[in-house]
């Protein structure tokens, strides 16, 4: 009954804080897309049948990806394919199931953002229940309350309310981690095939979980005398992985997408300076030292701990925790951003190693002073998470894109040639597939935007809105009579 009242607690209060960051607007950039690959259904997720073939999209890239300028009209060549892989920007299909299930029934766009909840919800049910399961006796409630409290009420779960695959990764890698752990402390051979098998899904969701396969490798070299690590399990475990993607997403095989994927990916990490937005590497990472002070703190003390302490008892359960955070991170740390959702990729596995060996550290202080300190640092973390949504509130919604879509429709354009900024393209194809968009990336089109097609109408950036014709369109270009 006490798990269940504490469980029960520590959801709401993460629901009542992820409630108050739900959208109901129209779906922004990176969410109609996602959506957009949703509503082409499961098996052309699955397949991603209606992209190019990896040399076709070999060659696009490398005739028109390299040059700036030309980078709209690969935007335009692989959208007129509705290509799958592009839709989900190169991430894996797995959510996109469960997203395509939404969009069937009808759900607004609050509705669907909100539904995202489960995946946090189910990261605090596996964090919970999988610390019991995996900790010693002596450590096992204090261990998991506190791991279950710093992971779910943290700043990037609770603000991470929009549409995107980094909510449902947290609660892959997770899992794996602990089913990890406990192969470590039982030496059974099913934990590591459950390991292996979560982490072949996570593989079909973000391409960043090669940290995950590096730590589950590291981990076997590590462990390889105690568990006996021989050939035969090693090749068990590589077609579990493969037969689990080819269930989840048969294209990373039978289409080489996963290819696709790491290849854009490296070139987004080697050739875009940042193209996760205009902040500065400094400013995003000030953010979130700012906006997660607890989690850092504990996580310094918990580092200090674990190599002034070998004699912990939860040593060997810890390390592989610590080791994804620490490899993710480095993995992840260019990411210029200031969305908490390209945290969520580490910060809980660093939550759960600092839950794990500070609450094994106080047992040499008596069950009072570990259930004081436990009991103080719950608190806080439910109250740091709280002032960090009071310092990004949401604010009044953007009026723009509702009267833009609004006046689309007023002016029967949902099957026009409509010339838009860059921005607003996702969003608008999203709502009006039907429509033939152009983007440009000036404030103004310039001559080339315009080139080679004749518009119905011009979309120009910015509020009160500007929606004109083409006649109006020319009277703004330099030179024009």
């Amino acid at each position: 009954m006490k798990h269940a009242f504490i469980v029960a607690a520590l959801a709401l209060w993460f629901v009542f804080l992820f409630s108050n960051r739900v959208d109901s607007g129209p779906y922004d950039y990176d969410e109609a897309d996602y959506m957009y690959a949703a509503s082409l259904g499961p098996v052309t997720n699955a397949f991603d049948s209606r992209g190019p073939s990896l040399p076709q999209f070999v060659r696009l890239a490398l005739t028109v990806g390299r040059d700036p300028a030309r980078r709209v009209q690969l935007s335009e060549a692989v959208r007129g394919k509705d290509d799958s892989v592009f839709y989900r920007h190169s991430h894996g299909p797995a959510l996109y199931y469960f997203l395509g299930a939404l969009e069937s029934a009808g759900l607004s766009e609050r509705d669907i953002r909100f539904a995202m909840v489960v995946f946090p919800l189910a990261s605090l049910l596996v964090i919970y229940f999988g610390s019991f399961f995996v900790l010693p006796v002596s450590v096992r409630f204090p261990g998991a309350v506190l791991a279950a409290a710093l992971s779910i009420w943290n700043y990037a779960p609770v603000r991470s309310s929009e549409i995107a695959p980094h909510q449902f990764f947290a609660l892959l890698y997770l899992a794996a981690l602990l089913a990890l752990a406990k192969f470590i402390s039982t030496g059974r051979r099913t934990y590591w095939y459950l390991a292996v098998m979560v982490t072949a899904a996570a593989f079909c969701t973000l391409e960043v979980t090669v940290v995950l396969i590096a730590t589950l490798i590291i981990t076997a070299w590590l462990e390889r005398k105690r568990i006996h690590f021989d050939g035969g399990l090693l090749w068990r475990s590589l077609l579990l992985f493969a037969a689990t993607v080819l269930v989840l997403w048969p294209g990373a095989i039978l289409r080489l997408s996963v290819i696709r994927s790491f290849m854009i990916y490296v070139y987004l990490l080697a050739f875009r300076s940042n193209p996760w937005g205009a902040v500065t590497l400094g400013d995003a990472w000030r953010g979130r030292l700012l906006d997660n002070p607890l989690d850092w703190l504990l996580l310094a003390v918990g580092i200090v701990i674990f190599f002034r302490f070998p004699g912990l008892s939860v040593r060997r359960l810890a390390y592989p925790f610590l080791m994804f955070g620490a490899l993710m991170l480095v993995t992840v740390v260019r990411v210029a951003s200031d969305s908490p959702r390209y945290v969520l990729p580490f910060i809980q596995a660093f939550d759960v190693f600092a839950a794990f060996v500070l609450v094994d550290f106080l047992q040499r202080y008596g069950p009072r002073v570990r259930a004081a300190v436990v009991g103080v640092l719950v608190v806080a973390a439910g109250l740091v998470a709280f002032l960090s949504v009071e310092r990004h509130p949401t604010g009044a919604p953007n009026p723009r894109m509702p009267e833009v879509l609004a006046s689309l429709r007023a002016r029967n354009l949902g099957q026009a040639s409509i010339l838009v900024p860059q921005s607003d393209l996702p969003i608008i194809h999203y709502y009006f597939p039907r429509a033939t968009l152009r983007g440009y990336r000036q404030r103004l089109p310039t001559a080339g935007d315009i080139a080679g097609r004749r518009f119905d109408a011009v979309l120009f950036p910015g509020y009160p809105l500007q929606l004109e014709s083409p006649r109006d369109m020319q009277r703004r270009q330099p030179g024009a009579g």
